[in-house]
């Protein structure tokens, strides 16, 4: 449909392109080629092309049939149209070397209209070949007319390496629900200050990140679907945001050394507010000793879930960071795997698997060790004393814990997340027949009465109290 309506447009066009384009009667399809768009590597194209998007009737679908479409000015579309491509489309944007212009910028103007809805970009190889700037780029400028449930799909879309270009750009308050789905994108994704954005089933390789995120409080379900993601400095970036679902992706580390500050495949580091609601689930992070982490976490980041995972190796051995105590109640999943030396191991709390650097605060599902409770010197746990909360609040001990000899008295204490809500009371067996210990809600842990011998907690458990808001400081 689209190259018969193109090409049936063009004819009509072609005697005399200045009196303006043929249109159909329905205005469904117009071609470029009725502005005299060549399509042969003319420099001059740009200009042609521009005309086309500030003539064609609007709403309409804006052809582009097979062929080079060279550009030396950037292109801007300020009106609602439609870019179909053939998929041999070929648009080219030589700039100067260190122009910021996007190869194609939208940024629709339309005072009678409060909004910009069902865009589509489709069927277009987009090149930067100079500059340093994006390859799409939808920047929302005054007017501010919100872009909402646009979709770009079946592109291949390249922003500039050096520089701060981007394959694809988002910014602006009002970009909504868009959907960017089975593009090659070449130096990644940028996402600010917008609701709802998939980008899903991409080819994604090059220099930067995979999908950049820094968005504003309270964006809505930023989703990151059935990826490829080969990209040298990660798979994604969080600089602020929540409610985001990395799922289902297959990333990968190319031959060159990750050169983000963090060398990870994903880095969430929320810069201006606290980050919520972010998951992790069923992604493949590929082998390789060119990254030196698979998930960094560092600042205000709560309620985060990693789970059903696949960890390869990484050049420091380590597969998750929890960086510093802001980062809270962060859940580990039982059903990750890691692999080390080519065995497969699962993540059980207390059976290896993965290498997990934890300075978080009220982690979930990874076992914390005799030091974690603070034992008090004479009253020492075994060397394999470990407890850990389940995904459902429940802390679970196994090992021994000695009361020592004498009075009743103190043993320790267990960090903020491993405490109940009201005094627990625990019965323990030992060589005659039981001890009594307390844990209070402060997570003051007291021998009310003392047994004799090893007193073993493996079994013993308790439901944990729900977390506060912040633990800004043990109470």
């Amino acid at each position: 449909m689209l190259l018969a309506g193109g090409a049936g447009l063009a004819a009509a066009g072609a005697a005399s392109p200045a009196a303006g384009p043929a249109v159909s009667p329905d205005h469904h399809a117009v071609s470029v080629l009725n502005w005299g768009v060549r399509g042969n590597n003319d420099p001059a194209d740009g200009d042609r092309i521009q005309r086309a998007f500030d003539e064609a009737p609007l709403g309409c679908n804006l052809t582009f049939p097979p062929g080079d479409f060279r550009t030396r000015r950037p292109l801007v579309l300020r009106r609602h149209l439609n870019l179909i491509g053939a998929g041999d489309t070929r648009l080219t944007g030589e700039f100067a070397p260190a122009s910021e212009d996007a190869l194609l910028d939208v940024n629709v103007e339309d005072p009678g209209n409060r909004d910009n809805r069902n865009q589509r970009i489709q069927g277009l190889r987009m090149w930067l070949v100079s500059g340093v700037g994006d390859g799409l780029a939808f920047r929302n400028r005054a007017p501010n007319i919100a872009n909402i449930g646009l979709i770009i799909e079946n592109n291949l879309i390249s922003g500039s390496g050096p520089g701060p270009g981007y394959a694809i750009r988002l910014e602006g308050i009002g970009t909504h629900h868009l959907t960017i789905r089975n593009n090659q994108l070449i130096n990644g994704v940028y996402v600010a200050s917008a609701d709802g954005v998939n980008v899903e089933e991409c080819l994604i390789w090059g220099d930067k990140p995979g999908v950049t995120l820094d968005l504003i409080p309270g964006a809505f379900q930023t989703r990151i679907l059935r990826n490829a993601i080969v990209a040298r400095d990660g798979a994604l970036r969080v600089l602020n945001g929540s409610q985001i679902y990395f799922e289902h992706n297959q990333v990968e580390q190319p031959p060159q050394p990750n050169r983000s500050p963090e060398g990870a495949h994903v880095a969430i580091m929320p810069r201006s507010y606290g980050a919520r609601h972010i998951r992790i689930r069923s992604n493949n992070f590929g082998g390789g000793d060119n990254a030196r982490l698979s998930v960094h976490v560092a600042g205000d980041c709560q309620d985060l879930l990693i789970d059903d995972n696949v960890f390869n190796i990484t050049s420091t051995g380590v597969d998750v960071q929890l960086a510093d105590e802001r980062v809270a109640w962060t859940r580990i999943g039982s059903n990750n795997s890691a692999r080390r030396s080519g065995v497969a191991r699962r993540s059980r709390p207390n059976a290896g698997g993965l290498q997990v650097t934890d300075k978080g605060v009220g982690t979930f599902g990874l076992a914390r060790d005799a030091a974690a409770a603070a034992p008090t010197s004479d009253r020492q746990p075994s060397a394999d004393f470990r407890f850990w909360k389940s995904l459902d609040g429940v802390v679970r001990f196994e090992g021994a814990w000695g009361l020592g000899s004498g009075e009743p008295g103190p043993l320790g204490r267990l960090p903020i997340g491993f405490r109940p809500r009201a005094t627990a009371r625990l019965m323990l067996p030992c060589d005659d027949g039981g001890a009594v210990v307390e844990i209070r809600p402060d997570g003051v842990v007291t021998a009310v009465r003392v047994g004799a011998g090893a007193v073993d907690w493996s079994g013993v458990s308790f439901t944990a109290a729900p977390r506060p808001d912040y633990p800004a400081s043990d109470p």
